[in-house]
């Protein structure tokens, strides 16, 4: 009986999503510890320390002198170490046009320099929660702006960024002598 106790908390402990090592995803340590600001000459990047979802957060403004820039918030993570397991990425995300036609603005998610996000064609996006999905690993995350039009003035915002590897576990098929085993 013993055994049988000791065996399920070992494969409980052994299920259990690996954390990631994200540093800095609530940007509430001030001026962006753990971010590499990627700025072309887009505007501004700033780490406010209110506004965020909630308190501080980082965030890219463009002014409207450049068009096809795309101006990034860069790290790099380990994200467990299972290859057959999957990262979860979530993180939220604001967008705001300030001058300009609607659908020139775009958040872009890029991870190892592949874009697994871009934000819809919007006015305006409040604070919004999404999740991408990777293999476990070392992994490079980039929270993007990107400004398609010359003239256009767009903010973005990030916040709560995080990761977790949600490990792989073999399964036993079950059948009545596996069910019969357990008691």
């Amino acid at each position: 009986m013993r055994f049988r106790l000791l065996l399920l908390l070992a494969m409980l402990i052994l299920a259990a999503p690996a954390m990631a090592q994200i540093v800095n995803g609530d940007f509430e340590t001030p001026g962006g510890v753990g971010w590499t600001a990627v700025p072309p000459p887009i505007g501004g990047m700033f780490y406010p320390a209110a506004g965020g979802n909630p308190d501080g957060f980082a965030q890219i403004r463009a002014s409207g002198d450049f068009t096809g820039a795309m101006g990034c918030f860069s790290q790099v993570f380990d994200c467990g170490d299972d290859p057959e397991g999957t990262c979860l990425i979530s993180l939220d995300y604001t967008l705001a046009m300030e001058i300009g036609p609607v659908g020139t603005g775009f958040v872009r998610v890029r991870v190892d320099g592949i874009m697994h996000l871009e934000s819809t064609p919007a006015e305006f996006i409040d604070w919004t929660t999404v999740e991408v999905n990777v293999p476990c690993g070392t992994h490079t995350i980039e929270l993007c702006l990107f400004v398609s039009e010359v003239g256009a003035e767009w903010t973005a915002g990030f916040d709560n960024v995080g990761a977790v590897c949600d490990a792989s576990v073999p399964t036993e098929e079950t059948g009545w002598s596996t069910v019969k085993s357990l008691y």
